[in-house]
């Protein structure tokens, strides 16, 4: 989730001018999300992307441009392959604010069911800076965190209130 908060930014500025600083937080920690959000916004990038580690960090597992789907993270085929199976911990998407993308638990084909679980991330959303703290919409007892096998663009009408992440 992007954090940049005006309000924040306001008093952060007020208390570095009383010689004061505000705690650490996540939002501080935010700024490689930050910072990798705006550098593929301002090249034109409409994709999905996922890293193996929280914050946008760890290695760039890849991206896929908008519209294309990746029924299978471990195979050889798409733009995620082998070892981006089950390896996500953060994602992001840079398409437009009314784009969704949604991920499957479970790799599949287009008829696929999922009933093993999938969670959507909407454009406006931006990006999740750590899957820990989400779980899938039809099996709340499990976390998405390198648990994400599968992803397609989606229609906002396909994903319920609960399956959003952020």
């Amino acid at each position: 989730m992007r954090l940049r908060k005006p309000a924040t930014m306001a008093l952060a500025v007020g208390l570095a001018f009383l010689g004061l600083s505000l705690p650490t937080t996540s939002a501080q920690a935010a700024t490689v999300c930050d910072t990798k959000f705006d550098d593929y916004q301002n090249r034109g990038f409409n994709h999905v992307h996922a890293w193996s580690e929280p914050n946008c960090g760890g290695t760039w597992l890849g991206d896929a441009a908008q519209g294309t789907a990746d029924w299978n993270w471990g195979d050889s085929a798409g733009d995620f392959t082998g070892s981006d199976d089950n390896n996500a911990e953060s994602v992001m998407n840079t398409a437009s604010s009314s784009s969704v993308v949604a991920f499957y638990r479970l790799a599949g084909d287009p008829a696929g069911t999922w009933d093993d679980g999938y969670v959507c991330l909407k454009g406006s959303e931006l990006y999740v800076d750590g899957l820990a703290r989400n779980n899938f919409e039809n099996r709340r007892d499990l976390s998405v965190d390198n648990r994400i096998s599968a992803h397609q663009w989606v229609t906002p009408s396909a994903c319920t209130d609960y399956s959003y992440i952020s």
